[in-house]
Order: structure tokens, then sequence, then C-alpha cells
């Protein structure tokens, strides 16, 4: 699939998670205002696929396809909790999600027993949740983040959850609370990049 439109990426969602196959969303480089959601009882493989010019090539900048919430809900809610799913999650800025009481403003993702998620080369930030993980919740067998990029900021309008604000990216590994480590020293305003796999 290749969507251009809030309309387009939604449809395709819907329609990928009950279409019995592995599924592609590329989407092309822009703007996208709304609050995206998959949920599905089918243990495929799904690909969010973001920086996507004319269909075909990507240059895997986070920077030109932003997918915005609008602080109404999760930007990007992919669900199959009952099911060992495979999910990725490349090439996309998730912000300012949140707003709601629950976890994962900014990416919500849990798989099933078995299942993985990948979040590659993705910028999240201006998400808070009344929860855990105002940045991203995900919960799977295996997790990989790479290069994925925070920005620490104090206060609302940050990727942080009112009810645990360390928590801005949480991790559930097979029922286990994981959370991803910084090293060094930062302060509030910094870009820090998070590298985590298990």
């Amino acid at each position: 699939f290749c969507v251009h439109s809030v309309e387009s990426l939604q449809n395709t969602l819907t329609t990928a998670a009950a279409n019995a196959q592995d599924d592609e969303v590329r989407i092309i480089q822009g703007t996208y205002v709304g609050n995206f959601f998959y949920a599905s009882t089918q243990a495929n493989r799904l690909s969010v696929l973001g920086d996507t010019v004319g269909c075909a090539g990507r240059t895997l900048d986070p920077a030109n396809t932003l997918l915005d919430g609008n602080q109404t809900n999760t930007v990007l809610a992919l669900s199959a909790p009952d099911v060992a799913a495979e999910f990725l999650v490349e090439g996309l800025t998730l912000r300012k999600g949140g707003a709601h009481v629950g976890n994962g403003g900014g990416l919500y993702a849990p798989v099933g027993n078995g299942g993985a998620v990948t979040v590659n080369r993705n910028r999240i930030e201006k998400n808070t949740v009344i929860g855990d993980g105002g940045g991203a919740a995900i919960s799977a067998t295996t997790v990989i983040l790479a290069q994925v990029a925070t920005v620490l900021t104090q206060g609302l309008g940050s990727d942080v959850s009112t009810a645990s604000e360390s928590s801005r990216l949480w991790v559930i590994i097979d029922g286990l609370q994981c959370l991803p480590k910084l090293t060094g020293k930062f302060k509030f305003g910094d870009e820090v990049l998070v590298e985590y796999a298990q």
C-alpha cells in the first residue's frame, strides 16, 4: 500500500488489520494530522514506513513524514495483543499525541507472546498521557529500538506521562518492564538517541 492522505492512511490500516496477510504501508512525505489505529487478531507482519517519495524511494529522514496527534489521542496505535504479530515502524515523526487516559502518547504497540516490535529511525516528541509511556508504550517478546530520537523537555508538551515522568519510552518484554537506559549526562532540551534491543 502507498498512502498520501489522512483518510487513505486510516483506511489502509483498517484493511491491513483484516486481510490475513503481511502488509507494508508506505507513507508519502508530508504532515498527517490525526490518530491512526490498527487492531488485529491475526499474526501477520505490518510495516509502517515513512519518508516515501513517489511510492518507491525512501531517504529515511523522519523529519519528512510527520504524524501529528493534535493532542487528542495516541498518534499511532498498532494493537495485536493476543497473537504473535510483528510490527515495524520506520522513518516517522510521531508528535503531539496524548490528552487521554492510557499508555503510549506517540506510539502504542502491544503484541502477543512470540511477537516483535521494531522502531527504527523515528523521532518521538511532544507527547503526553495519563498513564505510562508518554512517548511510546510497547509490549512484545522481542523489542528493538534503533536510532529513536526523543527530546527531553519538561512539563506538558513533552514525552512524559503524568503517572511517572521517567517513563518516556515504556517497554514490556514477556511481562517484565524494561526501561531503556540513557547513558551520560543530559539536560532538558537535549535530543537523545535511544538504542535498545532484547
